[in-house]
Formats: structure tokens, sequence, C-alpha cells
């Protein structure tokens, strides 16, 4: 299954790290929705995992963090690919968070800064090098 195959759920659509936050409780949330839209769940996964972990933690933990993904989405009603289909639909995910974290880092001089450029460039790093990890083009087929 392609990433443009999947099912339609609702999207945080701006799943970077910074977007997250834990109660006291220690439940975990994403702040600022103002990018909320309708995709399939794999743009958010790869989105968060592939900004916010360090590339050693990322390929440490990506493969358990999508069994449980895929777990409790069976678990809220919903219908989880095969783990060789959600792998394949993870690796496809990558090239849009790396180009928006391009744009906010190469911005016009018009444009408002949108993050740190420091920010930028460690996200950057984290998201080129799991596209490279992951072979991101040949799962794209480019």
């Amino acid at each position: 299954m392609a990433a443009t195959q999947q099912p339609l759920t609702l999207l945080h659509g701006d799943t970077h790290v910074g977007q997250a936050y834990v109660t006291d409780d220690g439940r975990m949330g994403l702040t600022d929705w103002q990018s909320i839209m309708a995709g399939g769940w794999g743009y958010d996964f790869g989105y968060f995992v592939g900004s916010a972990c360090e590339p050693d933690d990322r390929r440490a933990w990506e493969r358990e963090l999508l069994e449980i993904y895929l777990t409790k989405l069976g678990e809220a009603g919903g219908r989880p690919p095969s783990f060789a289909d959600a792998w394949h639909i993870y690796r496809q995910s990558l090239c849009y968070p790396c180009t928006a974290w391009l744009f906010a880092y190469g911005r016009a001089f018009y444009q408002p800064r949108m993050q740190p450029d420091d920010t930028c460039r460690v996200v950057i790093s984290r998201l080129a090098t799991a596209i490279d990890d992951l072979g991101t083009f040949d799962a794209l087929g480019v």
C-alpha cells in the first residue's frame, strides 16, 4: 500500500516535537492544531518520529513505536495495515516534513521566522538522516 492509498483520517499536520507536551499525570498530547487536515496516518507518524528523535534513538525505537501505533489504532477501532505495509508508508512519509523545515530555514527575507535557525538545522539533519537510512526515495520509486 502506498502512502497515497491510505484511508483518510484526522491529522495534526505539523507534528514536530515542539508541538508535544506531557501532562502532570504523564499523558502526552499535541498542541497548535492550526494545520489540521485529512490524510493518511503515516503523515503525522513519520513527521513526528523523523523530526523528534535523534538518529540513533530513531533507529533503536522506530519499529517498536510503529508496532505500538498499529496496536493502538486497532484498539481504537481502526483497521491497521500489516506491519510491512505500515513500514513502507512510514518510509514514504518523510519528504514533506523535511521540505517544510528546509522552507522554514531557507525562507525569503519577507517571510516570518517560524523557528530558530539552530532548531531548523537539527530537525533537517534528523529528517535527512531518516530519509537516507530508510531508503525513502526507493520506497517512493524514484
